[in-house]
């Protein structure tokens, strides 16, 4: 029974809050009796309101109070749902047209809202032949989704009348949104609307009929007079997509020689139901030629704003489609391009729509340009912002061999030019950098420096505003440690840019992984040939330095050493190699091994950190206040970890590190601590996460066989008025497991 509260609840959200002043003090009693969770006596107030509401012949302040007397009873009576339907259906038959029409409207709504939430429930009933139409607890998927069908047509059955009752007639029980009301000016088109969104289900958990409506028929792109010629008719009734086309078949005749903005903008809304559903062939070319068509007519005409918004958005979409076997044919590329193609990029073609970022671009610019005032300017600048946004991405091996000719892999967007620069290093550099900003001073400190190499690469098709990628060459470089530093003018506005260390060395190791060693096989990088008496050393963690030595060693004339594994230690994070200046580094993550003793007690001790905050959402340049807490589990049993180093990290949306905080654990394994949100910083999602310290070496976290973090997530939004508060009361009692606990709290909504 409470599960379907929610569907009241929805409808009256759907009413609104304005209020006939003559029952502005009533509802305001009602409200405070919710408010103070005397259901009861709001009821009552409820049912005297409804009266007094019947004898002025006030059918909305009525209708939104019945509404509001089908939530109470839902909160009082287990087991209300028959009684509230029957309630419904009586009332249904004494309301005045049109209120009877929105009364069947909100019943449809409630009875999907009741189908949705109880589907599986619903799937398993028995579908026969004998329903008890009083009892909701009994129907079957089919009879209740006839039930919701039945109710819209009844809404909607004297759409000539619903017509003529604009919605601003009945604004103290709706509640559209803006954007909206201007494509849905009356009741019929709201209710029709509201239909629209039940037929466009799939059904997808439902048994359907072998027989359904397929849409293979290419008028249904057609203009609205050919449209309304189709014959919709199926022995399906719910299933398929028929009623939706029918009810655009309604709403297009309807509007067909009334409101422009109403009729395009319900024809436009067609257009993408068929193009969405549509299961016959030159799906996109048919949708194309029926936006470009719909755009021609209305050019000149704000109308038109729209429709070349949506021919933009799909261009936009196909732009980076590639082409595969079954459409080369259709693709503006010889057979010769196909091919060559074929053999350079192992499978991924040229681009099937190679203009169509272009054509994207051309469009929302004619939008910005000629239809300035219409609510469809802003998407378009934001389109136009996304198309040509420059992207920007270089890489290469992580090591390359000394003065040899180095190649770089560039993928690129909107950009025909880099600019490419080469620095030299520090060794110990590479694994600490990390830049979010240009005004970075690490970074500044390098980019001050004189660089080995700088150079132009000119960048083909740059300004197409696909995506596209290359391979830039410069000249070999001494042994060392490298920052390659990448930008282009067209970055320059935004502050990108684009970075990666590079390591130059001639030595290459692999490891062969074996029971209880490792062997490191060594060779020169360029001639392939063993190096013989070559320094190899193992450490714990980082730094480098002679405390964290685990194991030291020389290659054999075959380049090889064995090297002992380290079963109690969770990784070996560095192998160093080594002779005559040339170094270079070994990176391995010990594979998970899990021991345990012979009464099968876990022997590896698996640490774990958990971090909670103040609360859920906050706005930019707020606190937040967090604490953390760091357990160990080992030998089958948890304890809290004191006085052990941790960093608490947090990204914002986009997953960039925004705070960085190191702390130690007190003697209850816990951290606090806070941190300001930047002013500026962008809205969404963020994450805080406590983890491991790498600052300086640790027993704990080196012989931790394994570590597992909590990411909490938390929003951050913009100021938005609270339009209502939700309080609990003081809990005085003791309570014992197994007890039920009964917690009273409120909500209190700011009306004013």
């Amino acid at each position: 029974m409470k599960r379907i509260l929610f569907a009241f609840v929805m409808c009256i959200s759907f009413f609104g809050y304005s209020q006939n002043n003559q029952f502005k003090k009533a509802w305001a009693k009602i409200d405070t009796l919710e408010v103070n969770k005397k259901i009861e006596s709001a009821l009552a107030q409820t049912d005297a309101l409804i009266r007094k509401a019947g004898s002025k012949k006030d059918y909305n302040t009525l209708l939104r109070g019945k509404i509001y007397r089908w939530k109470f009873i839902q909160l009082i009576e287990e087991n209300s749902n028959n009684r509230i339907l029957a309630e419904v259906n009586e009332t249904i038959g004494e309301l005045p047209y049109p209120h009877n029409s929105i009364l069947e409207t909100y019943k449809a709504k409630w009875l999907y809202d009741y189908y949705e939430q109880n589907r599986w429930k619903i799937s398993n009933r028995a579908q026969d032949d004998i329903k008890d139409k009083d009892d909701i607890n009994t129907w079957d998927i089919t009879y209740l989704l006839e039930q919701i069908r039945k109710s819209y047509r009844a809404a909607l059955q004297d759409s000539e009348r619903l017509l003529q009752y604009p919605l601003e007639d009945f604004e103290p029980i709706l509640t559209t949104a803006v954007i909206n009301r201007k494509y849905r000016p009356t009741l019929y088109d709201l209710i029709a609307h509201e239909s629209l969104a039940f037929y466009d289900n799939n059904f997808n958990y439902v048994t359907k009929p072998k027989e359904l409506y397929r849409l293979n028929n290419p008028r249904l792109f057609a203009e609205t007079p050919q449209f309304l010629d189709l014959d919709l008719t199926s022995n399906d009734s719910i299933y398929s997509k028929i009623n939706a086309l029918k009810a655009y078949q309604s709403l297009e005749k309807t509007n067909l020689n009334g409101d422009e903005p109403v009729y395009v903008h319900n024809v436009l809304e067609r257009l993408k139901f068929v193009y969405a559903n549509y299961q016959g062939k030159n799906t996109w070319p048919l949708y194309e030629a029926a936006l470009k068509n719909l755009a021609k007519k209305y050019e000149n005409k704000g109308t038109a704003a729209m429709v070349l918004l949506e021919l933009a958005t799909q261009y936009n979409r196909k732009g980076g489609v590639k082409m595969d076997d079954k459409n080369m044919d259709e693709a503006p590329y010889t057979r010769e391009e196909i091919n060559r193609l074929k053999k350079i990029k192992n499978g991924k073609y040229l681009l099937k729509y190679p203009d169509y970022h272009r054509r994207a671009l051309t469009l929302v610019e004619q939008v910005i340009k000629e239809y300035p005032s219409t609510a469809f300017t802003q998407q378009a600048a934001a389109l136009k912002k996304e198309l040509t946004n420059p992207t920007l991405s270089i890489r290469s091996s992580k090591a390359v061999a000394s003065n040899q000719a180095i190649r770089f892999f560039t993928e690129y967007k909107a950009m025909d030019s880099l600019y490419l620069s080469v620095y030299k290093i520090e060794e110990d550099q590479p694994a600490n950098i990390h830049f979010k900003s240009i005004q970075d001073s690490s970074l500044q400190a390098i980019l001050k420096r004189k660089p080995v190499y700088a150079g132009n690469f000119f960048l083909p098709k740059g300004d197409d505003l696909n995506n596209h990628s290359t391979e830039l060459m410069i000249p070999g470089l001494d042994l060392g440690s490298y920052f390659i530093y990448a930008t282009s003018p067209k970055m320059w506005p935004q502050d990108k840019f684009n970075y990666f260390t590079l390591k130059v060395t001639d030595i290459d190791g692999v490891i062969m992984t074996f029971n209880d060693t490792e062997r490191i096989i060594v060779a020169d990088r360029k001639s392939g040939k063993p190096i013989e008496n070559l320094e190899v050393a193992t450490f714990r963690n980082f730094p480098m330095q002679s405390s964290n030595l685990l194991f030291k060693g020389y290659t054999d004339a075959q380049g090889e050493i064995p090297v002992p594994k380290y079963h109690n230690i969770k990784r070996v994070p560095t192998i160093t190699l080594q002779k005559e200046g040339d170094t270079t580094e070994i990176i391995e993550y010990a594979s998970p091994q899990y021991h345990r003793d012979d009464d099968g007690r876990s022997l590896d001790s698996i640490s774990k950190s958990l971090v909670y905050i103040d609360r859920a959402i906050y706005r930019p340049g707020q606190k937040v206040y967090f604490k953390g807490v760091l357990l160990l589990h080992y030998n089958d049993t948890t304890s809290v970890v004191p006085n052990e180093y941790v960093t608490v990290y947090v990204d914002d949306a986009n997953g960039n590190e925004i705070q960085e905080i190191r702390l130690k654990t007190n003697e209850y394994g816990s951290v606090s601590g806070e941190f300001t949100l930047p002013k500026t910083t962008m809205t969404g999602d963020f994450d805080i996460y406590v983890d491991e310290d790498y600052e300086e070496d640790s027993v704990f976290w080196d012989t931790a066989w394994d570590f597992d973090y909590q990411t909490t997530s938390f929003k951050v939004e913009e100021y938005k008025r609270p339009t209502f508060e939700v309080a609990f009361d003081e809990i005085k009692e003791t309570y014992t497991p197994g007890d039920s606990v009964t917690i009273h709290g409120g909500a209190t909504s700011f009306m004013g």
